[in-house]
């Protein structure tokens, strides 16, 4: 199993893919998703031969206050140490 992790933005369909298989759900309100996605500081996507397994992201002030969001590994590769890289 080759694992890629790249700074990379994901698309509003994969990050509610993600959100919805381990089952965390959807706000409803998919241009809030969409803004919040577009106004992340950092962005990292863990692939498995072109397919989005996990994703992580950094959201914050832009000055001094930034924290970790979203840190989300599909369940058949969890427990494998990705989340923490």
């Amino acid at each position: 199993m080759e694992v890629q992790i790249l700074k990379k933005q994901i698309s509003v369909e994969d990050y509610m893919n993600l959100r919805e298989i381990v089952g965390w759900g959807n706000p409803d309100n998919i241009e809030a998703i969409e803004r919040g996605l577009k106004n992340t500081l950092y962005s990292i996507c863990i692939e498995v031969e072109e397919q989005t397994i996990g994703y992580g992201r950094i959201v914050g002030d832009g000055g001094f206050t930034f924290y970790i969001q979203d840190i989300i590994v599909l369940p058949s590769y969890q427990r494998l140490g990705l989340g923490n890289k």
